[in-house]
């Protein structure tokens, strides 16, 4: 399998690059898979990605959640995910809202508070999870330059779900 970097949400300035797939909801040119990227499973293989790029498409998609589980789906081992995302605040309120197209609104915590690790080890048991699967944040835009410039952004990298049954870790956040 060849390792590849997914565009989600490429749109109509997408560029055809070797090892990148394009992909979109409108056959726009230079977009290589049709797709509406709220219905899943999405059309690639389990690990299929070395690295998912979702710049300004997860705020116009519904059900976060299953969207970063399925992203967690697509991705290789040692993979990585960048999102970028406008973030709402006092500032670019009326824009956030403007766009009709948006169908929720990120803030750092979005990701902080609901897909890493400690997150995911803090519930007792899986039923309060609102993930499957968990993600180490790389980087993320620091908080006063998001709120600044308007916008959120974050390299994140897939927790594999035997990490996440270390004992060590769970000893390590105060799980027992």
């Amino acid at each position: 399998m060849d390792r590849k970097t997914i565009v989600l949400g490429a749109g109509p300035r997408a560029r055809k690059a070797e090892g990148v797939v394009n992909v979109d909801i409108r056959p726009f040119s230079g977009i290589d898979v049709v797709h509406d990227l709220n219905e899943r499973p999405w059309p690639f293989q389990d690990g299929e990605a070395y690295h998912v790029n979702a710049t300004h498409i997860l705020e116009h998609l519904e059900r976060l959640p299953e969207t970063m589980d399925e992203i967690w789906r697509i991705l290789s081992p040692g993979g990585s995910l960048y999102v970028e995302v406008p973030i709402v605040t006092k500032e670019n309120l009326d824009l956030a809202f403007a766009d009709p197209t948006h169908r929720q609104f990120l803030r750092l915590h979005s990701f902080l508070n609901y897909f890493t690790v400690p997150a995911l080890l803090r519930p007792a048991g899986n039923e309060s999870r609102y993930v499957k699967h968990a993600w180490c944040p790389a980087y993320v835009t620091p908080t006063w330059q998001a709120e600044r410039d308007g916008i959120l952004r974050l390299l994140l990298f897939p927790v594999s779900d035997e990490w996440m049954e270390n004992e060590e870790l769970k000893q390590l956040y105060g799980i027992k």
